[in-house]
């Protein structure tokens, strides 16, 4: 016959129960990890309050892309939110669209600009301030100053010194060459 079923009418035994509550313990933990990431993630974009819009119009955007840092003076204030290309006087253009931290005073003929502060770094957008006491509106267009391109300037100097080196260096080395062997 078969042996007697133990377990009838018993209650779950403790181990079972320990599972359920290491899986709830672990189930919070995770979801405060998740939420304090989120948090964080918040406060670096720096989208955690209020905000004013403004916006610019630029010939070339490159490097500039959506949560690129928006500065005055150096001091960051907000980020890109959308570039959109737009015509302009029969021209394709850029027009970057710029949160701005609530309430910040922009005085009305400031630049913003699109800047890099080394070669490796990135590209921002700094608003650099004018000296009207008037204020931009929300909302208002910025006054834009287009970036200087590094590389396309190294790449126009090294032009310059090859051809310099081919035209005037190269003659010159020969003739002291030759004056040279004349000797």
């Amino acid at each position: 016959s078969p042996p007697p079923d133990r377990h009838r009418g018993r209650r779950e035994p403790a181990a079972l129960k320990n599972n359920r509550l290491n899986y709830v313990i672990v189930g919070a933990f995770v979801l405060i990890v998740l939420a304090g990431l989120v948090a964080s993630v918040a406060l670096l974009t720096g989208r955690t309050g209020a905000t004013d819009d403004y916006f610019a119009i630029y010939k070339n955007v490159t490097g500039v892309a959506f949560g690129s840092r928006v500065l005055f003076e150096g001091f960051p204030i907000g980020q890109v939110e959308r570039i959109t290309p737009i015509e302009e006087d029969g021209r394709v253009k850029f027009r970057v669209d710029l949160s701005v931290t609530k309430g910040w005073k922009v005085p009305r003929d400031s630049v913003a600009e699109i800047v890099s502060s080394g070669l490796l770094a990135a590209v921002t957008t700094n608003l650099r301030a004018g000296e009207k006491a008037e204020l931009l509106a929300p909302g208002a267009r910025i006054d834009s100053a287009e970036a200087a391109n590094i590389l396309a300037s190294v790449s126009i100097l090294a032009q310059e010194v090859r051809q310099l080196t081919e035209t005037d260096a190269k003659p010159m080395i020969a003739q002291i060459s030759k004056a040279i062997s004349g000797f």
